[in-house]
């Protein structure tokens, strides 16, 4: 999949350069930092933001691998329950985004990479990268806000429209964080 990548210009992945003795991939380094928690997940404004451009990075992905198909002998490794098209990057999170200062450039860390719904990336980003409401806390109210941000940023750097809506959870969702039938788990809810 990264010679396709790099075949049709998506230049926001490492490049296959070959094979070594060991049956190893030679990948090449792509210069910049890996954050696994980041100093912005902290600041939920600048988080939503961050995960808005990492969200534009997967659409232009999925469009890249809209043409791929992969060699029979090469299924994925792990596959994803929602099936689709294009491939997808399967663990899009801070740990696997390269940044340089604030801007992402690439993903590295590509072994969960399979055909699936496109949703299931920016679906992963909001689960993986947003502190959102637990039962256990007692900030709900801002981690409702903040999960809400970030899902408008999400959708808005992906180009989502309504029909995505159906398989990710649509904008403007807000949460619950009265107790409920969830255990006092928030729930979300369409605005009235």
């Amino acid at each position: 999949m990264l010679t396709h990548l790099e075949h049709v210009g998506f230049l926001a992945a490492p490049r296959f350069l070959g094979v070594d003795e060991h049956g190893r991939q030679i990948l090449d380094f792509v210069d910049g930092d890996v954050h696994r928690e980041p100093p912005w997940q902290h600041d939920d404004e600048v988080n939503a933001a961050q995960l808005g451009q990492l969200a534009g990075l997967l659409r232009r992905l999925h469009d890249a691998t809209a043409s791929f198909v992969a060699p029979a002998a090469s299924p994925p490794l792990r596959p994803l329950p929602l099936r689709g098209t294009p491939w997808t990057h399967g663990d899009p999170g801070y740990p696997n985004a390269v940044y340089r200062g604030s801007t992402a450039v690439a993903f590295v860390d590509w072994e969960f990479a399979a055909p699936a719904d496109p949703v299931c990336d920016p679906a992963a980003l909001l689960a993986l990268c947003v502190r959102g409401p637990r039962p256990d806390v007692t900030d709900n109210e801002r981690r409702a806000a903040a999960t809400s941000s970030a899902l408008n940023a999400i959708a808005d750097g992906y180009g989502m429209t309504e029909a995505h809506g159906t398989r990710f959870p649509w904008p403007q969702r807000r949460y619950s964080t009265t107790p409920s039938s969830t255990g006092g788990r928030p729930v979300p809810q369409r605005p009235c």
